[in-house]
């Protein structure tokens, strides 16, 4: 799985989006569904283990894991979901869902729904999307909606400097009605299914994923200049330091998962230190590999190199506000 990931790492970059060998690979290992109970048809991950995998993903190309996260994170949504709305959205075998957390539309209440306005920049994996999620301001209160991919238009727009197969397009939509059935919100009050994993806060649930990513990423690109000369000198302090914050960060997410699974929910204590382990780890990811860079000689400035690649991915995913 590793090898076809990287050895297609460099065609996906090239075409801006992941290829049909690694949309395969993720389909047939299910991880869009890493967050779906296995009651559901999904995984059924616990937290811990996923996160895990998530890091494991982004190890192997960044741009998996963070298609990988972003999608299965909003693949988690099912449980928030009215079971008539997630039986529309699931039962397709290629389901993939993409969105935006932003409140950048408008929605009107009309009669048996809204009529929604809007554009939503940043929707990671919006070609193979079959789904797209996105909040709105209606009535004085924040509401997320799904609508299916054909009542979106699609805007190319994504030209960061990396992470670019992740293909984070925008997308808009022009007075489209959507069905009051398509509205939901996203907090421990508002589940319909009974699983632990969606009594887990919205926000901390984004950090320590995204998180996982970044870690991901700067283990990879340590690896990657263990080879070069002038890294060695620095390079075990800075593999030591980085294991330091991992080791930190993943106590803090078993620690949180283990309080959840006993009392249903996360004291604000715990979720205030899983929050600070979070940004930690990426702020650390961040350092050791910036640290190094230097070091490597040019090949970290050729675009087309693995190295270059993974660094470049780091520094865009890690300018995530959640992580900042």
């Amino acid at each position: 799985m590793v090898e076809t990931l990287r050895e297609q790492a460099l065609s996906a970059e090239q075409n801006k989006s992941l290829t049909p060998g690694q949309l395969a690979l993720i389909r047939n290992q299910r991880w869009f569904d890493l967050f779906v109970p296995e009651h559901r048809g999904g995984l059924g991950k616990n937290f811990p283990e996923a996160v895990r995998l998530l890091e494991a993903i982004a190890w192997a190309d960044g741009s998996t894991g963070w298609t990988v996260t972003l999608c299965s994170g909003a693949g988690w949504f099912i449980g928030f979901l009215n079971p008539a709305s997630a039986d529309k959205i699931f039962h397709d075998p290629l389901h993939c869902i993409a969105g935006s957390g932003k409140n950048t539309g408008e929605a009107r209440l009309v009669q048996d729904g809204y009529e929604i306005s809007g554009t939503w920049s940043h929707a990671t994996g919006a070609p193979y999307a079959t789904v797209f999620t996105f909040n709105c301001m209606t009535d004085n209160e924040l509401r997320s909606f799904w609508v299916p991919r054909n009542h979106v238009t699609i805007r190319e727009n994504w030209d960061a400097m990396g992470m670019v197969a992740t293909a984070s397009h925008s997308f808009e939509l022009s007075r489209v009605f959507v069905p009051a059935e398509n509205s939901f919100s996203i907090d421990p009050f508002s589940v319909y299914l009974d699983d632990i994993i969606f009594q887990f806060p919205f926000q901390q649930f984004a950090e320590a994923t995204l998180a996982a990513n970044i870690s991901g990423m700067a283990m990879r690109f340590l690896e990657l200049c263990a080879s070069s000369d002038r890294p060695k000198r620095i390079l075990p302090e800075a593999i030591k330091t980085l294991q330091s914050a991992r080791n930190v960060f993943y106590q803090c997410v078993e620690e949180s998962w283990a309080e959840l699974a006993t009392t249903r929910q996360l004291s604000e204590g715990r979720a205030a230190s899983l929050t600070l382990s979070c940004k930690e780890l990426a702020a650390v990811s961040r350092s050791v590999v910036n640290d190094i860079f230097p070091l490597c000689g040019l090949i970290v400035a050729q675009r087309t190199t693995e190295v270059n690649r993974v660094w470049r991915n780091l520094q865009t995913a890690s300018l995530h506000v959640l992580l900042t």
